[in-house]
């Protein structure tokens, strides 16, 4: 086995593993898509290596960080509305 075996694929999906593991760690969404881009990555390397669990497993990580994109994206959007507290109601008021 060499360090090339699956064209670096393999080194490439560690690194943007990491890498998303510093952008979520720092509070950024954009960890999300990294970790995206290196679940694909690994989908390739199982593939390649014809093992499906990795395949499998790392499909349904995909899934998982495409809806922590999504929700990050939807919570962001909500912090950005304007909440004004009524003090005689005993519910919040968005506007």
């Amino acid at each position: 086995m060499t360090l090339d075996t699956y064209y670096y694929l393999d080194w490439m999906a560690i690194s943007m593993s990491f890498a998303a593991l510093r952008l979520l760690g720092n509070k950024s969404r954009w960890g999300f898509l990294c970790f995206v881009c290196a679940n694909l990555c690994w989908l390739v390397v199982g593939w390649m290596a014809g093992s499906f669990g990795i395949v499998i497993g790392n499909a349904l990580f995909l899934v998982m960080n495409t809806r922590g994109f999504a929700l990050w994206k939807r919570a962001e959007a909500f912090r950005t509305q304007v909440h004004v507290c009524d003090p005689q109601a005993s519910v919040r008021v968005v506007r």
